[in-house]
């Protein structure tokens, strides 16, 4: 099964100087060990920063690419 983790409903407003508090708030233990697919309305650094938190502990990781259709994955991760 595969979870969405969408950094806008998690984060609400990204700001660079409040980020980095979020950031170490964050729970991502729901998605540890399984297929992560991550979008939402943020700026690329967010995306590459909570990507960093779950790389090693996610199973895979996607981030869905808004092709202003229905998105496509684009695979950033696989654990071997």
């Amino acid at each position: 099964m595969t979870e969405v983790l969408d950094l806008t409903e998690l984060l609400g407003r990204i700001e660079l100087d409040t980020f980095e508090e979020k950031l170490q708030e964050l729970d991502l233990s729901p998605y540890m060990g399984k297929k992560v697919q991550m979008r939402g309305c943020a700026p690329v650094w967010a995306h590459l920063a909570v990507a960093a938190k779950l790389i090693g502990n996610v199973e895979e990781l996607e981030f869905l690419v808004d092709d202003g259709r229905e998105g496509k994955p684009l695979k950033v991760y696989r654990r071997e």
